[in-house]
């Protein structure tokens, strides 16, 4: 990864969640879980397009140009003659399974996003978590202090995971060429969205679920910086936020903000102050 225009001046990135007790075991257990593609609400979120060969011979050509040992092409020739090398079949398939191996974790570099408090933190009754980026070789990423990550053979994984900006634009990223492109193509689909979601600023972590085989990735507890209770959130539910803070990260040498969201008396906008005790 490359830093992008902009990262130096990013210090923080949010999480925003309604008040559930999920939300209290990110606090709680210093804990983030990653989503399948497939389980965005969004339907052209990280929807492929490739190029493909269209029939038996072209298959074959494309298949031994690419240099993989003869049982690989055997086996992979018969699985597209099962679907008699029918590109729009081979594409569900691959689309399917490609869900099921990336894995990511959203955020955002904003906390005062009307429609995002509405949307993600349950019409303002929740909260939105700051943590703290840093930039480590060449980019900006979140700390880690997971023990799978940090014995992982990958070293790409320890300690600091990196966060890549999203792209808005109208137009799907070129296509990838299948039997001939740079995989690291692939992650331009998994990074690039419509521009009616540029509002959310977004960036996102994306893993190969099957490198790790883990959706619960652990943050390192001094990453977290801020917690900003909604302006419609209970009284409860500060109190069992406050209390975790104390137990988990204050009492442990760890400083959290704690902020609250009000609504603005002149503009459609909110405001965010340190909460007053009492």
């Amino acid at each position: 990864m490359a830093l992008e225009e902009g990262d130096y001046k990013i210090h923080r990135l949010y999480k925003y969640r309604p008040a559930n007790e999920h939300t209290l075991d990110i606090l709680r257990n210093n804990e983030l879980y990653f989503s399948f593609a497939e389980e965005f609400n969004d339907p052209f979120d990280c929807r492929l397009k490739l190029v493909l060969p269209n029939n038996k011979e072209q298959w074959e050509a494309a298949v031994k140009k690419r240099c993989f040992p003869e049982d690989f092409i055997r086996e992979y020739m018969q699985g597209l003659e099962a679907i008699n090398f029918d590109a729009e079949k081979f594409i569900q398939l691959y689309q399917k399974s490609t869900f099921s191996t990336i894995t990511l974790y959203c955020f955002s570099e904003i906390k005062d996003n009307i429609l995002m408090w509405s949307h993600y933190s349950n019409s303002h009754r929740g909260i939105c978590i700051g943590f703290e980026t840093i930039i480590d070789q060449d980019s900006l990423c979140i700390k880690t202090d997971d023990p799978t990550l940090n014995n992982h053979t990958n070293p790409m994984y320890h300690r600091f995971l990196p966060v890549n900006k999203v792209k808005y634009q109208i137009k799907l990223p070129e296509p990838y060429n299948f039997l001939v492109g740079d995989h690291k193509h692939l992650y331009e689909f998994f990074k690039t969205k419509s521009i009616d979601w540029q509002y959310e600023q977004e960036r996102r972590i994306a893993m190969s679920y099957h490198e790790i085989n883990k959706r619960l990735i652990r943050y390192d507890r001094s990453a977290l910086k801020e917690v900003i209770f909604g302006c419609k959130t209970s009284r409860e539910f500060k109190q069992q936020v406050i209390r975790l803070i104390n137990d988990e990260y204050t009492s442990k040498g760890y400083n959290v903000d704690i902020l609250q969201s009000s609504i603005d008396r002149n503009e459609y906008r909110l405001n965010i102050n340190k909460l007053k005790k009492g």
